[in-house]
């Protein structure tokens, strides 16, 4: 987008071509002109001779405008004009509705105060395309190689594919894709396999930790159990791993690629990015304040705010995965804002593995052989940690 260039138009019908236009585009001293099709000014362009429609600048560098095609433009003397200079032609005019990039009055479209016309829409349209599609390609390139590592059950493997399965539902929910879509239904049966071996095997080292670390015998015995069980169901679970890869096949790639050729460019179309990342934001705002709300002094109250904890660590994923994805897309994104959540999720994660401990405690409860105040020290022990 280039400088405001004016000059202004005398009494005579002639108007100085300005330096910066003179220098921007070669016009020789002959010079074709048209009015532009809405009437609000002339379109310059180069010509051999200086017949019909063409006129020469005289040695002063003025261009001579015929009183017939002033009068069509409604020019009167000392009217401001305004210049664009583009590679082929050059425009003047007042109050110029041109296409803001390739300078054309045809097919306009006004967008944003200013006016794009067909062309540069559709190409506007394809780079949007691209700069949107090209991120989302990435997460289901990371998500289905990670799938294919993670059924041999290192847990770095099932963490990123998680992860990445996570960040890319929460995408294609922001981008309107409905719960009931295939892609979605098929990332949340690929959650629930892996979240069934990462659980265990998180609380399994817990507990091991803990049997290590306490000073008490009883607790340690119930740390053993609890260590016992969780590593039991590891095992099971992981012997399931197989499962993924008949999840997460060559029928999920080949639905992402249908998804993108028929659905993609219509969801990004009615995408209106600031209204609904202000929803997602309003989303943390609402869950922090209920978990604030439920918080409160002593061990039982802040045992019932765990729950709405594990709400807000969901918010706030979500707004992370939209804000990271916005940001490679291009779209303006506060780095330091997402830094500030991701500082907050892993305070959350926290919180809910705690409570994910909590509660396998208290389902084998009536496992264990000891008296209810040591059950009631481990619980109390685990909280300790926040």
């Amino acid at each position: 987008m280039t400088a405001k260039i004016t000059s202004k138009l005398d009494a005579t019908g002639r108007v100085s071509v300005p330096r910066t236009v003179r220098d921007s585009w070669e016009m020789g001293s002959a010079v074709r002109l048209e009015v532009l099709k809405n009437g609000d000014g002339l379109r310059l362009s180069r010509a051999r001779q200086t017949t019909g429609d063409c006129y020469t600048l005289n040695s002063q560098n003025r261009l001579f405008v015929p009183a017939e095609l002033r009068e069509q433009a409604g020019w009167e003397a000392d009217l401001i004009l305004e210049w664009k200079v583009a590679d082929d032609f050059v425009l003047i005019g007042r109050d110029l509705q041109v296409c803001e990039i390739c300078y054309s009055d045809r097919a306009l479209a006004p967008v944003r105060q200013t006016f794009l016309c067909a062309d540069c829409l559709d190409e506007a349209g394809k780079n949007k395309l691209y700069a949107w599609e090209k991120p989302l390609d990435r997460l289901v390139s990371r998500f289905t190689e990670a799938c294919s590592y993670a059924s041999d059950g290192e847990m770095a493997d099932l963490n990123e594919a998680r992860e990445v399965g996570g960040e890319l539902h929460a995408v294609l929910h922001f981008l309107g894709v409905p719960a009931d879509h295939e892609l979605l239904i098929t990332l949340d049966k690929a959650d629930r396999r892996l979240r069934k071996v990462i659980e265990p095997a998180r609380m399994m080292e817990a507990f091991e930790a803990w049997q290590t670390k306490t000073g008490k015998k009883k607790r340690a015995l119930v740390y053993e159990h609890l260590t016992r069980t969780a590593g039991k169901k590891q095992r099971k679970q992981s012997g399931k791993l197989g499962k993924l890869n008949r999840i997460v096949n060559e029928d999920f790639e080949e639905s992402w690629h249908t998804f993108k050729v028929e659905e993609l460019y219509n969801l990004f179309e009615a995408c209106d990015v600031d209204t609904r990342r202000k929803a997602y934001e309003l989303a943390v705002e609402e869950a922090e304040a209920e978990w604030n709300q439920a918080r409160g002094a002593g061990e039982d109250h802040f045992q019932a705010s765990l729950a709405s904890a594990a709400s807000l660590e969901q918010s706030v994923s979500e707004l992370i995965a939209v804000c990271r994805y916005l940001e490679e897309a291009g779209e303006h994104s506060d780095g330091n804002d997402l830094d500030r959540l991701q500082d907050r999720q892993l305070e959350l994660s926290r919180l809910c593995d705690i409570k994910t401990r909590l509660d396998e405690v208290d389902r084998r409860k009536e496992e264990l052989d000891v008296k209810q105040k040591h059950i009631r020290g481990v619980k109390k022990e685990m909280l300790g940690e926040v």
